[in-house]
């Protein structure tokens, strides 16, 4: 048991690390290879487009042949080849090739990466949060390196000198990952798969996810460039970033002591709250101090958030069809949401300003807060599962 979750914990530090280098600088990347913002915010939505198509597809060929940890190879070697290319040829019809195809594979890697964790947890008696925070420790740990170090080490052009050995472990890490037994009997027909996007308390809460999802992957694709127009340099972004990782090891932390005594619906009601405080916060301010202070509600949004959506999803579908479930739930967070945001966001922050970006995103989480508010209704008519049922299948 120590070794597998050793091994689990090791794997989520490293995968979510190199978010802390995607996030912050591929947008600074690409426009210093003369990309306009609007572009740069194209580019970054056209591979969680694609995204959108081979995620459903990696979590019925996962559900149905139990080839979690091969496809997951697959995948991140894909990752890493892209990411290669990306930061080694500066040509700008490349940087459009490996910067979608970096995207496109990363994101479908996520869901499996999240279905493993779930996996691990509940065999080992664990929380999904209390690992998934080793993913946040990881971003954490890359950023305030970045922070502190990032001119020194030749910026932008030297980050590859960062990803690759972190690549290479997690790799390796995947080779030697001990698998549990316990995977379902149950063979997963297309039907099933027709079956769980009919599902209304599915469908419904992916529609009003979006709202919410859309303003997070438009702040996650646009902010460094935001926070530089306002006065902000390369080490300000960095340590932006690390208090971003900073705020998300305290917030899982904090999710899956929670989930333990609220249903996770309840909890996204919250998490939507304090989204829209956090946006109309960033319309108002344009100290880049305060702005990194307010990284800080990152543990009360995206970490309550999604550790919250996980374990609803959880609550709602059958074992056989996890994988599935969670590709679902990336397809949407990470995939259609990355190209309304990336679009969206590019567009009026090009037009209009910032600002008025984060006034978009305010309006747009206020509506998902209304639609999990009806949500929630059926909850207390007890049309979805009880918080007793919480605390059996999965709480944290």
């Amino acid at each position: 048991m120590g070794r597998v979750m050793m091994q689990i914990k090791a794997l989520n530090f490293l995968v979510f690390s190199t978010f802390a280098i995607l996030l912050p600088y591929l947008p600074l990347l690409l426009s210093e290879r003369g990309f306009s913002i609007a572009q740069v915010g194209l580019l970054l939505m056209v591979g969680p487009f694609f995204a959108i198509f081979l995620q459903p597809i990696v979590g019925y060929i996962s559900d149905k042949w139990h080839a979690i940890k091969r496809i997951l190879l697959l995948l991140w070697g894909l990752t890493g080849m892209s990411a290669v290319g990306l930061f080694y040829i500066s040509s700008k019809l490349f940087s459009v090739v490996f910067v979608v195809s970096l995207f496109m594979f990363f994101l479908s890697a996520i869901p499996l990466v999240d279905t493993l964790t779930v996996k691990m947890a509940e065999n080992f008696k664990s929380t999904y949060s209390t690992i998934r925070l080793w993913g946040s420790i990881g971003f954490c740990v890359v950023a305030v390196f970045l922070g502190a170090y990032f001119e020194r080490i030749g910026g932008l052009d030297a980050l590859i000198k960062i990803y690759f050995p972190i690549w290479l472990a997690a790799i390796l890490i995947l080779f030697n990952l001990n698998e549990v037994d316990g995977q379902e009997s149950s063979r997963f027909h297309w039907k099933d798969l027709v079956q769980l996007i009919g599902n209304k308390k599915i469908f419904i809460f992916l529609i009003f996810l979006l709202f919410l999802a859309v303003p997070h992957r438009m702040n996650d694709a646009l902010f460094s460039i935001y926070f530089k127009e306002i006065g902000a340099n390369d080490s300000m972004i960095s340590w932006a970033w690390a208090i971003i990782g900073l705020s998300e090891i305290i917030g899982f932390y904090m999710s899956a002591k929670l989930l333990k005594r609220f249903h996770p619906l309840k909890l996204i009601i919250a998490a939507s709250l304090f989204y829209i405080i956090r946006w109309v916060c960033y319309v108002y301010t344009t100290e880049s101090y305060i702005i990194l202070a307010l990284q800080l509600f990152q543990a009360i949004t995206y970490s309550l958030f999604w550790a919250s959506a996980v374990n609803y999803m959880v609550l709602v579908v059958p074992k056989a069809f996890r994988t599935t479930s969670q590709s679902l739930l990336a397809m949407i967070f990470l995939g259609v949401s990355g190209i309304l945001g990336g679009s969206i966001g590019g567009a009026v922050q090009q037009n209009y300003g910032g600002n008025y970006m984060y006034v978009f995103a305010a309006w747009s989480v206020l509506i998902a807060l209304i639609g999990f508010f009806a949500l929630r209704k059926q909850v207390d008519s007890g049309s979805i599962s009880s918080k007793s049922e919480v605390k059996e299948k999965y709480a944290g």
